[in-house]
């Protein structure tokens, strides 16, 4: 995010077996979000982010997933 130009941009994190790491990708979504507060101020243009994770098909599903959405 250091680099981020005067353009929006998108930042894509893929992470296969959701039910499996779970801890992982929770993990990943605060680093993510600690990251845009360190860097905040100096953005230029808006960066979203997006997480592409496979889950099983699994009837009630395993998953607790989670939305955020940016002001």
């Amino acid at each position: 995010m250091k680099k981020c130009t005067k353009d929006p941009s998108l930042l894509i994190i893929q992470c296969d077996s959701g039910d499996v790491n779970a801890n992982l990708i929770a993990s990943a979504r605060y680093v993510v979000m600690d990251e845009f507060e360190s860097v905040r101020e100096r953005l230029e243009a808006p960066v979203h982010v997006v997480f592409v994770i496979q889950l099983p098909r699994k009837a009630g599903g395993c998953f607790a997933g989670f939305q955020v959405c940016g002001n």
